[in-house]
C-alpha cells in the first residue's frame, strides 16, 4: 500500500539556484501555493502459506516531491514550466503579410503580438475583418475570394519554445520569517508532466502547476539522522 503524508504547505518566499552552484539564490517563482510531500510505498512480506500470524510490512520505496501552483504568467514562471528558453523579439514596422483566401469566420494569426497600423489593401477593419491587436488574430467578417497583401507594425514580443531545454535541477530555498522555518531541498528535478492551464470554469484565474521530484544529493554531507535530501530548520 502507499502512504502519502504531506509534510508542509508552503507560504513564504521561494528561491532557487542551479544544483551544484555556490552562488546566491534567486527568486524562483510567484506561487499561489506550494506543497512538499513525502510518499512511502510498502508491501506485505511474501509467504509460502506455512507461516502463521500477521505478515509484517517491508518498506520498499520513499519519494519526496515538490508542487507549486503558479499564480502569474510572468515570463520566468512560464520559462520554468515549459522547459524553455526565453527569446526577446524587438518591435517591427511595416511587416509584410498576405491574408489568404477564406470564408466568413476563418481566423488568421499574423505571427506577432501587439499589432498596430495594420493595412490590408482596400479591406476595412471592423467591416471586412476584426483584428485582436494584443494577440495578432484576424477573423474574416466577409469572404476573401483572393489573397490580400498588407503590412503591420508590432510591439516587442517575448517568445517561449516548448520543451526546448533540458529539465533543470535546482537547489530550492524556502523561508518563512513568521514561523521561523527554513527548508532547503538540495536537488529538485523539475518534471514536464503537468498541465499549463489556459481556461478554467468560473472567475478563477487559470493557474498552472509545476511539479518536481526531490533527489538524493550525493555531494551533501552524510548524516545518519538527517540524510542527503534536504533540511528543515526551525528557530527555537
Amino acid at each position: 500500500m502507499a502512504l502519502t503524508p504531506k509534510l508542509m504547505s508552503l507560504k513564504g518566499d521561494i528561491s532557487a539556484r542551479v544544483y551544484g552552484s555556490t552562488g546566491p539564490y534567486k527568486p524562483f517563482l510567484n506561487a499561489v501555493s506550494a506543497t512538499f510531500s513525502i510518499a512511502a510505498t510498502s508491501i506485505k512480506q511474501k509467504s509460502n502459506g506455512n507461516v502463521p500470524g500477521t505478515l509484517a510490512e517491508d518498506e520498499t520505496d520513499l519519494e519526496a516531491t515538490f508542487e507549486a501552483a503558479l499564480q502569474s504568467r510572468h515570463k520566468e514562471n512560464v520559462q520554468k514550466f515549459l522547459r524553455t528558453n526565453i527569446v526577446e523579439r524587438v518591435a517591427g514596422t511595416a511587416i509584410a503579410f498576405t491574408l489568404p483566401v477564406g470564408a466568413v469566420g476563418d481566423i488568421v494569426y499574423l505571427g506577432k503580438n501587439g499589432i498596430s497600423n495594420a493595412v490590408f489593401g482596400t479591406k476595412v477593419a471592423g467591416v471586412d475583418y476584426d483584428l485582436l491587436p494584443k494577440t495578432g488574430q484576424i477573423t474574416y467578417k466577409t469572404a476573401f475570394t483572393a489573397t490580400v497583401a498588407g503590412t503591420f507594425d508590432h510591439s516587442a514580443n517575448t517568445q517561449h519554445g516548448v520543451l526546448a531545454s533540458p529539465a533543470p535541477e535546482l537547489e530550492l530555498l524556502y523561508t518563512n520569517e513568521k514561523s521561523g522555518e527554513t527548508l532547503v531541498l538540495y536537488r529538485l528535478k523539475l518534471s514536464p508532466a503537468a498541465s499549463y492551464a489556459l481556461i478554467e470554469d468560473g472567475t478563477n484565474y487559470a493557474n498552472s502547476t509545476l511539479k518536481g521530484t526531490v533527489l538524493l544529493d550525493p555531494t551533501a554531507a552524510t548524516d545518519e539522522d538527517l540524510g542527503q535530501y534536504g533540511r528543515l530548520t526551525v528557530a527555537a
